[in-house]
C-alpha cells in the first residue's frame, strides 16, 4: 500500500514496509524544506538519531529519528 497525503509546504508518504527493514510501530517520512534544521530541532526536543542525515541518490536530503518514549 502507497499513500502521501499532501499540505501545501509538507508531503507525508506512507507504504507497507519491506521485508528486510526493521519492524517498527510506524516508520512516516516527513518532506520539509531545511531537513538539517527540522532534524536538528528534533533531537533537542528528545528524539533518538536511527539514522544521521544523508543526501540520497534523488537529490533528498534526510535521515531517521526515533520519537522519544
Amino acid at each position: 500500500m502507497r499513500a502521501m497525503p499532501a499540505t501545501p509546504d509538507t508531503a507525508v508518504p506512507a507504504s507497507d514496509r519491506h521485508a528486510d527493514w526493521p519492524a517498527m510501530p510506524s516508520l512516516p517520512r516527513v518532506f520539509v524544506a531545511d531537513a538539517d534544521q527540522k532534524f536538528t530541532q528534533a533531537l533537542a526536543a528528545g528524539g533518538r538519531a536511527v539514522t544521521s542525515l544523508t543526501d540520497d541518490a534523488f537529490g533528498q536530503r534526510g535521515g531517521r529519528i526515533k520519537d522519544r518514549q
